[in-house]
């Protein structure tokens, strides 16, 4: 899939190329293309494939790291410590002020319309009326129906209520407003609209897609539309913002309902190695509903073809190869890190400890790089713990984050280089919170800002099944929702890592073997409770992109967001409850709507 993607654009791009002086490229394809393109099942294969292609623009997830992990209580924007305004756009979403000129929010939407503008295309020109169609249209205006549902969705949770378009668009066309007659300043009714249509349209494509066993990699799937309907109907199940007067029961029941569909019709089991997930060998894996495809690639601009997030995410810093490897951003929090136990052979497991950061200041005679690097490595072996050797175990999952005593492995070097990770602001190389994103960093690349071909994953199955298992709650079966919860835990304690030197560098982690711990705890037979559930999400899927999400959609955020605690920069948050659970509407689409596109509210 990965190379159909990069041959389908290279020949696709000339026929649907988005504009750059618009907002969006107005002009349907019908006046750039043929007429009767839609006709052979080859083009309208293209066509799709357009629009999966979209997904691998250049910062295409921007919006969802800095809202959904830096907006939350998970992760601080990192970057250069030194520099107070570094990724500046990404520090007001943080900060809960961003413009609506943020260029963050301005790409991540004209992104996900120029995927909705595609869609609409295929699905316009593949309509089951135009009887000169010389195939069966059903699977490809299935995966293009998935595809518009899934960008609405980014919409829907990040930005607010959107023009809903279902039609190409014409030049006079994007007139079309965001707000429903007769609805509030909050924009209430059009969400409703927007997410009564992703309904519609991942219905309308769980009906037609196939199973995983029947496609190509990357492709949409009958697990993939009916993960993003639970998804879908657990926000509207929990959401105080949207559908208040509906029976939330019946929203619950469809979450159970398309969760079974998922085990019946096109069946997924969790990776067995929670690491593994985060590693090109375990891409496209059993656990995967939905990732984006990368392939390696030099190239950089928006339309290239690598993975730009594991230099954005990854280290800035590395004892004995590179002084300065990756950018640093979406730093883990301190508060993020002590939620996961460590057993150290007592009854109660421990937290992470303050006194385990490292905050080194300089000596007065460490001025040249060489002191210094010396000085760090002195500081490093003194004081960084060693989780393996002086515990009996700990949340293996708490490996995906870089901490003191961590190492990347360099597949082509075939050797382990030790992270410098040191909290400060007096050091470029270090951490604004003394912690690292390793969900997108599991292997060092030589290269580029787009070299890494390591994929997205979007939906998998874990967080599919936390959401069941607040369905089992909300519906009064507490021993359900307790199983599904300890089956996440089971993996975690499965999941552990012991030095091995027999272990070859065959293997994505050279060194070690896995050796099932008993860290974190299982819970007791129909013991699990909400807040259970809500925290087993916050370990199984930080950084993913969902925190924030969750927290809004739990109605948690005003109380969580409302008193966070800064942890580097020391600028003042601004939440304003209730309204800054939404990004603004970008300027351009404000300007392009000529009137009918309202500004969200607190904008």
């Amino acid at each position: 899939m990965k190379k159909i993607y990069l041959i389908s654009f290279l020949i696709t791009s000339i026929i649907l190329m988005s504009g750059c002086e618009k907002f969006l490229d107005k002009q349907p394809i019908a006046t750039v293309t043929s007429v009767g393109f839609y006709n052979t099942k080859e083009n309208t294969t293209l066509a799709v494939n357009a629009i999966y292609d979209v997904w691998t623009w250049e910062r295409w997830g921007d919006l969802l790291y800095a809202q959904g992990d830096c907006g939350s209580d998970d992760a601080e924007v990192g970057g250069n410590p030194t520099i107070v305004d570094d990724q500046a756009d990404a520090q007001y979403i943080m900060l809960y002020k961003s413009l609506s000129n943020n260029t963050y929010v301005t790409k991540f939407a004209k992104l996900c319309y120029t995927g909705i503008q595609r869609a609409n295309n295929v699905l316009q020109g593949t309509d089951p009326s135009n009887n000169k169609l010389t195939f069966d249209p059903s699977k490809l205006r299935g995966e293009a129906s998935f595809l518009r549902a899934q960008f609405y969705y980014y919409l829907a949770t990040t930005i607010g209520p959107v023009p809903l378009i279902l039609e190409p668009l014409n030049s006079d066309q994007f007139t079309t407003g965001n707000r429903e007659a007769g609805d509030n300043e909050k924009g209430t009714k059009q969400l409703e609209s927007i997410y009564t249509q992703i309904v519609k349209d991942l219905e309308y494509a769980a009906s037609v897609l196939p199973a995983k066993s029947a496609t190509s990699p990357g492709r949409a799937t009958k697990a993939a539309a009916y993960g993003y309907l639970i998804k879908t109907y657990a926000t509207m199940a929990t959401s105080k913002y949207i559908f208040a007067d509906k029976a939330k029961t019946d929203y619950w029941n469809k979450v159970v309902e398309y969760s079974d569909k998922i085990r019946t019709e096109d069946p997924r089991i969790l990776e067995p190695d929670y690491h593994r997930l985060y590693t090109v060998n375990g891409e496209n894996s059993s656990e995967s509903l939905f990732e984006i495809q990368f392939i390696a690639a030099g190239n950089y601009g928006p339309q290239g073809e690598g993975n730009e997030a594991p230099i954005n995410f990854g280290p800035r810093g590395l004892f004995d190869w590179v002084s300065n490897y990756g950018y640093g951003l979406n730093s883990p929090t301190v508060e993020l890190v002590k939620i996961f136990d460590i057993n150290n052979g007592t009854a109660t497991p421990i937290k992470w400890q303050d006194q385990w950061i490292i905050k080194p200041v300089f000596p007065l005679d460490s001025n040249s790089g060489a002191k210094k690097e010396a000085f760090l490595k002195i500081q490093m072996k003194k004081y960084a713990p060693d989780l393996l050797k002086s515990y009996v175990d700990y949340d293996p999952r708490l490996d995906l984050i870089a901490k003191p005593g961590d190492s990347l492995y360099n597949i082509d070097k075939n050797k382990y280089y030790k992270i410098r990770a040191f909290k400060g602001s007096n050091d470029g190389l270090f951490s604004a919170t003394g912690f690292w994103d390793m969900k997108t960093c599991s292997a060092l690349i030589d290269g580029g800002n787009q070299a890494n071909q390591l994929n997205k994953i979007l939906l998998r199955y874990a967080d599919v099944l936390l959401i069941e298992a607040e369905a089992k709650l909300a519906l009064g079966d507490a021993a359900k929702a307790t199983d599904l919860v300890n089956q996440i835990r089971k993996r975690a304690q499965d999941s552990r890592y012991v030095a091995d030197p027999t272990v070859g560098t065959n293997s994505y982690h050279p060194g070690f073997a896995i050796k099932a711990g008993t860290t974190p705890k299982l819970a007791d037979p129909s013991s699990v409770t909400l807040q259970d559930i809500q925290l087993e999400r916050r370990k199984e899927l930080f950084l993913e992109g969902v925190r924030f999400y969750d927290l809004v959609r739990w109605d948690l955020a005003n109380a969580t967001l409302g008193n966070r605690p800064m942890e580097f920069h020391q600028r003042s948050y601004s939440w304003k409850n209730d309204q800054t659970i939404f990004v603004p509407i970008p300027s351009i689409m404000i300007s392009d709507g000529k009137g009918s596109v309202i500004q969200n509210p607190g904008y």
